[in-house]
């Protein structure tokens, strides 16, 4: 049975990798690249991390999605809701190979908040407000999780207090 593994970098440019990799400060990239495949994706329009991230894992368009930026409108209202997957449309590619019988693990990916049913493991992304009980599938592997990466915290890039 092969195996999978998909590496996203968020806003990473093989010109900034390569370049740290020729520094000899990135030996594990280094070691994939080589050993694996490589590919510049290009980004979506609007070229925002939701928007990216879902657009990758569904193959569906922001406008298909409905995840064109890191908030939407709620329904009927001009109230603003983060963008998540509790409101995100189409089926992430981890969903579908769930359902044939794979087993995955998603970690850290935007737009998984809440965490979602998985045949493996589902570990939310920057979208989770925090490392709480919606943001892994199964609870019963968070403080299995926990004991192994004692301070997780889930990183948004922004001090949320």
């Amino acid at each position: 049975m092969s195996k999978v593994c998909v590496i996203g970098l968020d806003g990473g440019t093989f010109s900034v990798i390569e370049y740290l990799i020729g520094q000899k400060r990135l030996p594990n990239f280094a070691r994939l690249m080589a050993d694996g495949s490589r590919a510049t994706l290009l980004s979506t329009t609007p070229p925002l991390t939701p928007a990216a991230w879902t657009s990758f894992f569904t193959g569906s368009n922001p406008g298909k999605t409905g995840a064109v930026g890191f908030f939407k409108f709620r329904p009927g209202t001009y109230q603003l809701e983060p963008m998540n997957a509790g409101n995100l449309k189409g089926t992430p590619i981890w969903s579908l190979a769930s359902s044939r019988g794979k087993r995955v693990c998603v970690f850290n990916v935007p737009v998984t908040y809440p965490a979602t049913p998985v045949n493996g493991i589902l570990i939310s992304g920057m979208d989770a407000p925090s490392f709480n009980d919606q943001a892994i599938f199964p609870l019963e592997q968070k403080s299995r999780f926990l004991s192994a990466v004692p301070n997780y915290k889930v990183s948004s890039g922004v001090d949320a207090k």
